[in-house]
């Protein structure tokens, strides 16, 4: 069986602020497997979330490339704040990605009330998001970012906003995804907890992925 990747070349990044330009990321290659789980690290500021932003396309770095020969739906994104969007019902929140596909909607609705099941979370369907707690709106965001199945699953800072019994939660929600979904799981974080759990480390350090 094929192992897709997702591939870093040579990604540089630097911003300007003041005049003064700033190298963030430097000349950082890697490449990311289907079937492994990825942590990356280091201190505030080192450009993790950056990082993170550039492989999954919406950001641009200043020099280099991102490899993915998958399609446009084979890369989700989930932030440290779930950005649910509160004039929609819990399920429309999930759903929304295939709605944008212009995808059936009573397809994309049974499928997202599937995932609902999966979570315990069906009878709150129609509500406003604004009901749910931190841990469950954080889990209807990765429900979310994997409703169209893609292949690599990015996570930036996703516990930074939750208590230890919740963080712990959410990262076997993720595990779980990344296992029963068949998904590379790549996420930046400071969570040791995290850290502990991923098959492979990585820290970016003055720039430099290591």
């Amino acid at each position: 069986m094929q192992v897709l990747t997702l591939q870093a070349k040579n990604i540089y990044k630097n911003f300007v602020q003041n005049g003064q330009v700033f190298e963030v990321l430097k000349d950082i290659s890697y490449s990311f497997e289907q079937n492994k789980t990825y942590a990356i690290t280091g201190v505030s500021g080192t450009g993790k979330s950056t990082f993170i932003h550039i492989l999954a396309g919406i950001e641009v770095p200043t020099k280099g490339h991102v490899f993915n020969s998958l399609d446009a739906d084979s890369v989700g994104i989930v932030f440290q704040e779930p950005f649910l969007i509160k004039e929609l019902s819990v399920v429309e929140n999930i759903m929304i990605k295939g709605l944008i596909k212009n995808e059936n909607y009573k397809d994309c609705h049974e499928r997202a009330i599937g995932f609902l099941k999966k979570i315990g979370l069906e009878s709150k369907a129609n509500k406003s998001p604004a009901i749910l707690s931190g841990g469950q709106k954080q889990r209807v965001a990765i429900l979310r970012a994997i409703f169209n199945a893609p292949k690599f699953l990015l996570a930036d800072e996703p516990t930074g906003n939750l208590d230890e019994k919740t963080a712990t939660e959410i990262v076997d929600f993720l595990l779980q995804c990344a296992q029963e979904w068949n998904m590379g799981l790549i996420v930046s974080t400071h969570d040791i907890n995290l850290q502990s759990r991923m098959d492979i480390t990585l820290k970016i350090e003055n720039g430099v992925l290591k």
